[in-house]
């Protein structure tokens, strides 16, 4: 505001206000806060447009004032009642490169008198449904019953730092909360929650220069909406900026049929390295196989690199190589974690939800028993096909898969017909950032060998190398992503 001119002081409009409801300040160019109900009072500061405020008493003193902008030539009648009110101002202090430090982190809370017309109650009920539900209402966040423990560097357990490992016992109250779920009074909420979060701006206070509280960032309305459906974040999200009518939607698929669902497996690793660094300890586990509760081999295992990532607790248990374990899990949507450890998110809302496998029990299994898979292509169907490329582009392969992910038959485009393929062995490699799988077979021809192939997995790459039997000279191929790979018919 550039020039405030007083003309009258008849009450034209008197907006409502509640004590101790939230508004934020609706005029553009701000407005002034004064040392007292009279508009010759002296400043204390100037509010900015969406500045969130309480109103705390009535004054009964009215006011009409003509706001003249000498910048776009507007003349504006803003009338009402001089209301106490009490604000807020947040202080952060950054000592370098940056980085804000929340030591000293302080809230600091002011109190002046302003024009209720300056105001509007922070309710927007244009974005909001009559159905909907105040996510203030709602209970605390729920996490699956569980305990969170942490290791230092002498592996003793200690609660602090919640960047570690999750490690999750029967216990009536959670210690840690994840923001993908939510309990309505108890009551599994399934249906549409509402936020509205109003913020107080930023001022910085260098410690070095010793310079003048400066203002950082502007104040910010925000609108959360989010769809929920037996307790659980859906993953349809909206967020609203009022002030700039600005509407951002995000969607994301949860299969809530997975959560809860127990499973079982058993791992065997022959022995692991905790290497300690500058954050965080790292956990390298060697020659890990999966199998099923009868014995039967498992190429691959997904989530074991979570388990890992996590440090679950069977991994710190070196008496627990060379051993058969049966794992007890069940998949749960958590908050992803940051390279670092749990990210710290601004709001609910903001917090995405991924499905990973918690581990519940695990059990030492003395006399396991395990069973040696054939892969012979007899009686055999296949289940899906993968194309291949030459890798000096001069020819074309498809490989057919069982269901348990084992080659079954190769072709060359061209031939007649498909060669069978019988496994022989497999390496497993866990310690990167995906699962490294080698699968070699023997290349059958008329019940002789033909040929040797090594088909190499890792993430949703496939690549294949043959070694000729008569002369040993090596082709490779990789996975073609075009061809509609892991489809059920061959790509020629």
């Amino acid at each position: 505001m550039q020039k405030i001119n007083l003309f009258i002081t008849v009450l034209l409009f008197v907006p409502l206000v509640s004590f101790g409801q939230e508004y934020y300040v609706s005029e553009r160019g701000g407005v002034n806060v004064l040392e007292a109900p009279d508009a010759k009072a002296k400043k204390i500061e100037t509010l900015l447009y969406g500045q969130k405020v309480t109103v705390e008493s009535e004054t009964g003193i009215k006011l009409t004032i003509n706001d003249f902008d000498q910048s776009s030539g507007d003349t504006k009648i803003i009338e009402g009642e001089w209301v106490k009110i009490e604000y807020a101002k947040t202080f952060y202090t950054i000592l370098g490169d940056g980085d804000i430090y929340s030591d000293p982190y302080e809230i600091k809370k002011y109190e002046g008198y302003i024009l209720n017309g300056s105001l509007k109650e922070a309710s927007f009920p244009q974005y909001i449904d009559e159905n909907y539900i105040d996510f203030n209402s709602m209970d605390n966040i729920y996490l699956p019953k569980g305990t969170v423990v942490y290791f230092n560097e002498d592996d003793k357990a200690y609660e602090s730092n919640p960047s570690i490992i999750e490690y999750f016992k029967d216990v009536e109250k959670p210690k840690s909360l994840t923001s993908c779920y939510k309990y309505k009074s108890g009551i599994l909420f399934s249906g549409i929650a509402y936020d509205i979060i109003l913020s107080d701006p930023f001022y910085e206070i260098n410690p070095i220069n010793y310079s003048p509280k400066k203002y950082k960032s502007g104040p910010k309305i925000d609108i959360y909406i989010a769809e929920f459906k037996n307790g659980v974040l859906t993953g349809k999200q909206k967020r609203i900026n009022p002030l700039e009518g600005i509407e951002t939607e995000k969607i994301k698929i949860i299969e809530l049929d997975q959560i809860g669902v127990e499973k079982e497996i058993v791992v065997k690793y022959s022995d692991l390295t905790i290497e300690f660094g500058d954050l965080q300890e790292y956990v390298h586990v060697n020659d890990v196989a999966f199998f099923d509760l009868d014995g039967n081999r498992i190429s691959d295992f997904p989530p074991f690199n979570f388990w890992v990532d996590n440090r679950e607790s069977f991994l710190f248990d070196m008496n627990n190589k060379n051993k058969f374990l049966k794992i007890k899990y069940f998949p749960e949507y958590l908050e992803p974690k940051g390279q670092y450890g749990i990210q710290d998110n601004i709001h609910f809302f903001d917090s995405d939800c991924n499905l990973y496998d918690i581990v519940k029990e695990v059990e030492i299994i003395e006399d396991f028993n395990v069973k040696v898979k054939s892969y012979k292509i007899a009686n055999t169907v296949a289940d899906h096909y993968i194309c291949f490329n030459g890798d000096d582009n001069s020819m074309v392969i498809w490989v057919s898969y069982s269901p348990e992910g084992k080659a079954l038959e190769v072709k060359y485009k061209g031939q007649d017909k498909a060669m069978q393929l019988v496994h022989s062995k497999e390496n497993f490699d866990g310690q990167g950032a995906y699962p490294v799988i080698e699968d070699y077979y023997k290349e059958m021809v008329d019940g002789k060998e033909n040929g040797q192939y090594k088909i190499t997995k890792s993430g949703n790459w496939v690549y294949v190398e043959y070694k000729r039997g008569t002369d040993g000279k090596i082709f490779k191929f990789t996975i073609d992503h075009n061809a509609n790979p892991y489809g059920k018919a061959p790509c020629f």
